[in-house]
């Protein structure tokens, strides 16, 4: 499994849970859950995010999906920190459309559209 499936699998599994009806801040508990479920895992190292994907082949691939899916998930908790205190400036009321717009800056960001 490559890092952008990690990335796609959390961000879908996201997206899922805000069709569901719940609000960012139960996305932010889940996701702090995950964080601390995987921080704790004998298999997470820690690492920089660039060692990670420059040893990506090298690695086990138990270190490095754990360690993965800590990091990303570290990410989008802080980005749907940032959702919740900017939320007021975004028109749109639907917590997915206003993910989504969060998805599109980072595949804008990364070149990957």
């Amino acid at each position: 499994m490559t890092p952008d499936k990690v990335e796609r699998h959390i961000d879908k599994r996201i997206t899922d849970k805000l069709s569901e009806g719940l609000e960012f801040e139960d996305i932010l508990d889940y996701l702090k859950s995950n964080i601390n479920i995987y921080t704790k895992m004998k298999s997470f190292i820690k690492v920089s995010k660039r060692y990670l994907f420059n040893n990506w082949e090298l690695i086990s691939w138990k270190k490095r999906m754990t360690t993965m899916c800590a990091m990303y998930s570290i990410k989008r908790r802080n980005d749907i920190k940032w959702i919740i205190e900017n939320k007021h400036k975004f028109e749109i009321e639907d917590n997915v459309k206003i993910f989504n717009l969060l998805y599109l800056r980072d595949k804008i960001k990364n070149k990957q559209l």
